[in-house]
């Protein structure tokens, strides 16, 4: 009854649209918790012809960018009630109008990303909205069930790759655009605005996490990065109406269609995107011959599987020797592969696979698992049947992000800069205590990180920074001019703070920086590299986010500008680090794809490692994420193209300029 007096209000009432959203927003999900699901479609139809732009309130009802709360309210109320009928009918039709009400919300909530202007801001937005993206994947693969079109199948990969990384798509699209369209000395005063917001940030949590925070402080600074943040907006807002090039740029919504995943990831790979909820995974395969998607349904007892294996695989095997442990790494490893593997390997053309995880599996290398059940009496993992002895591995967090980082310039230099610190007599600072408290007196020294640094340079040529040489002001005066960027050094990961994970350079005491390479610093960062490599621990772990994958270090460099980044999954060690890197570089010189580079440096540690150190543990850290091309020449392919083609050249000047007949 009350409703009803409300409605009746709303009827005599027609200029309060924010009264008019906000009972309708409340009368609908009454009705939706009373099973009354047509009276639901009937209250919300005219959302369904509205466009999306005219979806929103008045100034009293719009959310911080634009778009109504109770709108998204009506509009997600209509798309769960299509389901449950779409559902418990099998009607196609119903399932149709799912499909078109999702998309709905969906466009809505990337306009609201893009409007956006904080990385955090677009990140959490992932995480709330992506049950509708999952939703609209279930919705697609029920219409590809039943009429097995292509159209379907489409739509099921746009949602696949928009479930993915959205914010840091966003972020990165921004980022070039300033770069591509606007004036070189206003995409620095943007990059140095948001590098003072980073350090104010870091200010007050480290401030935040003392026993007695100064309040004071806290206001003063909290008042800096208001302004800051107002300066920096009203900065972005000049860019938007004065540059059309960046606008454009920008406010770009699309995904990397089914058709073009070749052009991406190269005609003779193989795709397998996945998706990852509560109780669906989808594999998404494509590849020049076709394109197909598997659909498993799981429980709890996967994740139970998926997280003990990470355990083992991220650990030294135990010392004692003990078979037990051996059996139960392979017992995982190879019912592992049955799901995440073997479904798809009917449909693979080649042995060459780019991956693109989701979820937990994120934190997997799939390397790692075995494509046979194996038991061996000398415990001798190097003998398993590893996948990484039947495939060529690389990642990407989705094919869109990757289209983005090939449209990049490129640095025009082909040189290599190696960097590896020195950490003696080194202190930690009281105020690093509170993050991490495990960092007690001074930090270790990394003896192999030297050594690798000079090697990478001997072997590539270029510049080593070893010892004092290796400061946080050295880095960032040279990082722009390098093709290949090397890292050799300690790493603090924050999981609850991304932004402030860092990495530790040389101390200096005539440098203004304080040696600690911050990961919101990196975002600043003008780096055109076509390759950083990360083999400092833990580089590519993180917080994982539900639609936005792993907040690594590693992550930081790919949205400051390199191509691709070898990055390392959990604590590596130093010397098995150390050699599969040399033998990685080896390859590369030769000619090889990163992805080709690594797999065949890793085939080499196995080949002479002892038991022990044949564990995954120990050869696997390193995985490559980003752009796969080979970074030199095949000199014999290269020189035999030359040979050819000047033959092919000289037989057409014989034919064509034949000398006259005696």
């Amino acid at each position: 009854a009350i409703y009803d007096e409300c409605l009746e209000y709303v009827r005599k009432n027609p200029w309060d649209h924010s009264m008019k959203k906000y009972i309708l927003a409340r009368y609908a999900r009454e009705l939706s918790n009373a099973g009354r699901y047509s009276e639901v479609l009937d209250l919300t139809d005219y959302l369904a012809a509205v466009p999306v732009e005219g979806i929103r309130g008045d100034s009293d009802t719009i959310a911080s960018n634009g778009i109504s709360e109770d709108d998204l309210q009506l509009l997600g109320l209509r798309y769960d009630v299509l389901n449950v009928l779409a559902d418990g009918e099998s009607n196609v039709d119903l399932l149709r109008q799912a499909v078109a009400t999702g998309r709905r919300i969906t466009s809505l909530y990337d306009r609201q990303r893009l409007e956006m202007s904080e990385e955090d801001s677009r990140t959490s937005l992932s995480s709330s909205a992506r049950d509708v993206y999952t939703g609209l994947i279930d919705n697609y693969a029920s219409l590809y069930e039943a009429n097995g079109d292509r159209e379907s199948l489409e739509g099921l990969f746009e949602y696949a790759e928009r479930s993915k990384v959205a914010g840091f798509l966003a972020s990165m699209r921004e980022l070039n655009a300033a770069r591509f369209s606007l004036p070189e000395e206003l995409t620095e005063l943007e990059a140095g605005i948001r590098s003072e917001i980073g350090l104010y940030r870091e200010l007050m949590t480290t401030e935040r996490l003392k026993a007695v925070p100064d309040t004071q402080r806290l206001a003063t600074w909290e008042s800096v990065t208001f302004r800051l943040h107002r300066s920096r907006d009203s900065l972005v807002n000049i860019f938007e109406q004065d540059y059309p090039a960046y606008y454009n740029l920008k406010f770009r919504n699309e995904v990397t269609p089914l058709r073009d995943v070749g052009k991406v990831i190269g005609q003779r790979a193989n795709l397998l995107s996945y998706v990852l909820t509560q109780d669906r995974l989808y594999i998404f395969v494509a590849n020049h011959r076709r394109s197909e998607v598997i659909k498993k349904d799981i429980d709890s007892s996967f994740f139970t599987l998926l997280t003990r294996f990470r355990e083992m695989v991220s650990t030294p095997p135990d010392p004692s020797g003990s078979r037990a442990p051996f059996n139960e790494y392979m017992d995982l490893a190879y019912s592992l592969y049955r799901i995440l593997l073997e479904p798809a390997e009917p449909f693979l053309a080649g042995d060459k696979i780019v991956i693109s995880p989701d979820n937990l599996l994120s934190y997997l290398p799939f390397e790692t698992l075995v494509t046979e059940e194996f038991r061996s009496p000398g415990l001798l993992y190097r003998e398993a049947p590893f996948a990484l002895k039947k495939y060529r591995f690389s990642y990407i967090y989705s094919v869109t992000l990757s289209s983005e980082t090939l449209q990049r310039s490129r640095s025009l230099s082909n040189r290599l800069i190696a960097f590896a610190p020195s950490y003696e007599g080194v202190e930690i600072d009281d105020s690093l205590l509170v993050s991490w408290p495990s960092l007690r007196g001074e930090i270790h020294e990394l003896p192999y990180a030297i050594m690798e640094a000079e090697d990478v340079v001997n072997q590539c040529g270029g510049r080593a920074f070893t010892g004092a040489e290796a400061s946080e002001g050295a880095f960032k005066r040279e990082v722009k001019n390098y093709k290949i960027i090397h890292l050799a050094m300690h790493t603090l990961v924050d999981d609850s703070r991304p932004a402030f994970s860092r990495m530790l350079f040389t101390p200096s005491g005539g440098d203004t920086e304080d040696g600690m390479l911050n990961t919101y610093e990196v975002y600043s960062l003008p780096i055109k590299a076509m390759m950083v490599v990360l083999s400092s621990c833990n580089t590519g772990s993180g917080m994982l986010v539900n639609g936005e994958g792993i907040l690594s270090l590693a992550r930081g460099f790919l949205y400051a500008g390199s191509r691709s980044a070898v990055m390392s999954m959990w604590a590596v060690d130093d010397i098995s680090a150390s050699e599969v890197i040399h033998s990685f570089y080896r390859n590369l010189r030769s000619g090889q794809t990163k992805s080709s580079a690594l797999r065949n440096a890793r085939l080499s540690y196995l080949e002479d490692a002892l038991q022990r150190r044949s564990h995954p543990y120990y050869w696997s850290a390193l995985v490559i994420y980003g752009d796969d091309t080979p970074l030199w020449y095949n000199r014999v392919k290269l020189y035999t193209g030359i040979l050819f083609f000047m033959l092919v050249a000289t037989l057409l000047f014989a034919l064509v300029y034949k000398g006259p007949r005696s």
